[in-house]
C-alpha cells in the first residue's frame, strides 16, 4: 500500500490570480522560497444527493435527499459551481465525466462520499457468461467462456495492449520492451470475489496454477482457473470495462473537490499516456481527499501532462490529502515537475509517512 500522509500539495509558485496563503507550519523550497496555497474555506451553496439503495432512486428526480438520483454522473451533469453531490453508501459502476469546473475557491464543485458511508465506483461489470471446462491435463480445472461484445462501449481492454505502438513510438527509452510480456499483454483485469486473477502470457502457463487467466485476442476467448475448489458459476466474477473512473472528457477543468472514496478495477494502460483511475485530465486546482484507489491497471491517481503532446493549461496547483493507493499494477501516482521531500521518491510516486508533506511544482499539473 502506498500511503501519502496528511497532505499531499502540488502547486507552482505564481499561477493562481487569487491571493496565496502560508501554511501551517510554514514550507519551504529548496531554494528558500514558502510554498504558498490558494486554497479556502469550503462552502456551498447547494447540496445534490445520490443514492444508489434507495427504491426511490432516479435520474429523472430532483436530487434532493428525499428524492435522490441513482447515478453521480447525472449529478456531474448538472453540478454548478459552489454546488456539491454527497454519495450514499454502495457500489457504482459508472464513467463519471463532471460537466463543468467551479468559478474559485470559495466556489468549488464538490464529489463527497456521505460521512462514513462505504462508496465504491467501480470501472467494471459482473461477468455473467457461461463457462466450459477446456481440454486439458492440468490438474488445475481450466475454463474459457466468450468475451461479449456487449461488455463493451467502444473500449475494450481485453484486446488493448498494455503498451501500443503509438505509445512507444513517443518513448525512445521505452523501445527495447516493444512485444514484450507484459507491455505487450492485453489491459483488462478479471477478479474473482474480489480478488485479482494474475495474467500470464501463454495459455499453457495456466496448467497446474489457480487465480490465472490468459486471453486469446483473436478470438476473444477468455481462459482461467480460479482460486480454491469453486467453479465459475459458484463466484462474483468482475472484468474491467472502462480506462477511467472519474475523469473530465473536457481539458482543463478545475476547482473540483473529490472526497471520500473507494476507486478501483480500471483498466488504463501503462504510462505514458497518463490515464489514472482518478484524472484530472489536464485541470488545475483539484482537491483530493481521503480517497482509496486500488486494483488498476496503470495509473491510480494522474495530476500531469498525460502526454506532452497535448495542448496543455498554464501553471497551476493541486492538492491530494491521505491517499492511499493499493495493489496497481504499474506507478500509482504520475507527476512530473521538482519534487522537495524529506521522504522516498520511488517511479514517480511519492511515498511520505503520516503527518509529513510533500510539495511539488508543476506545470499543469505535472
Amino acid at each position: 500500500m502506498l500511503l501519502l500522509g496528511a497532505a499531499l500539495l502540488l502547486a507552482a509558485g505564481h499561477c493562481c490570480a487569487q491571493t496565496l496563503k502560508s501554511l501551517d507550519p510554514p514550507v519551504f523550497f529548496p531554494d528558500g522560497t514558502e510554498f504558498m496555497t490558494w486554497e479556502a474555506p469550503l462552502r456551498f451553496t447547494r447540496t445534490y444527493y445520490v443514492d444508489g439503495s434507495d427504491p426511490k432512486a432516479s435520474d429523472a428526480n430532483p436530487g434532493t435527499k428525499e428524492r435522490p438520483f441513482a447515478t453521480i454522473n447525472q449529478a456531474a451533469r448538472v453540478l454548478g459551481p459552489g454546488e456539491r453531490v454527497i454519495v450514499g453508501a454502495g457500489v457504482y459502476r459508472e464513467r463519471i465525466c463532471p460537466a463543468r469546473s467551479g468559478t474559485g475557491p470559495e466556489q468549488m464543485i464538490g464529489y463527497e462520499a456521505a460521512p462514513g458511508a462505504p462508496v465504491v465506483l467501480k470501472g467494471s461489470r459482473v461477468f455473467r457468461e457461461p463457462w466450459t471446462p477446456a481440454e486439458s491435463a492440468s490438474p488445475t480445472r481450466i475454463w474459457h467462456t466468450r468475451l461479449e461484445a456487449k461488455y463493451f462501449q467502444g473500449y475494450d481492454p481485453f484486446d488493448i495492449d498494455n503498451v501500443t505502438s503509438r505509445q512507444f513510438d513517443i518513448m525512445d527509452f521505452a523501445r527495447p520492451l516493444r512485444g514484450k510480456a507484459p507491455c505487450s499483454l492485453p489491459r483488462g483485469l478479471v477478479f474473482q470475489d474480489g480478488r485479482r486473477l494474475t495474467q500470464v502470457s501463454n495459455r499453457s502457463d495456466l496448467d497446474g496454477r489457480e487465480g490465472c487467466y490468459w486471453v486469446d485476442r483473436t478470438n476473444q476467448i477468455l481462459f482461467a482457473t480460479f482460486f480454491g475448489t469453486v467453479g465459475p458459476e459458484q463466484a462474483l466474477l468482475e472484468i474491467t470495462t472502462q480506462e477511467t473512473v472519474f475523469a473530465p472528457e473536457q481539458i482543463g477543468l478545475g476547482y473540483i473537490r473529490v472526497k471520500g472514496f473507494v476507486i478501483e478495477q480500471a483498466a488504463g494502460p501503462f504510462p505514458w499516456e497518463q490515464v489514472g483511475a482518478i484524472s484530472t485530465t489536464r485541470g488545475h486546482h483539484w482537491l483530493i481527499e481521503d480517497n482509496t484507489v486500488r486494483q488498476v491497471n496503470g495509473v491510480g491517481i494522474d495530476v500531469g501532462i498525460q502526454l506532452f503532446q497535448w495542448p496543455q493549461p498554464p501553471l497551476a496547483g493541486v492538492s491530494l490529502n491521505t491517499e492511499r493507493i493499493r495493489s496497481g499494477t504499474t506507478s500509482s501516482i504520475k507527476t512530473r515537475g521538482r519534487m522537495c521531500l524529506g521522504a522516498g521518491l520511488q517511479r514517480s510516486a511519492a511515498i511520505c509517512p503520516r503527518g509529513s508533506r510533500l510539495c511539488l511544482t508543476a506545470r499543469s499539473w505535472n
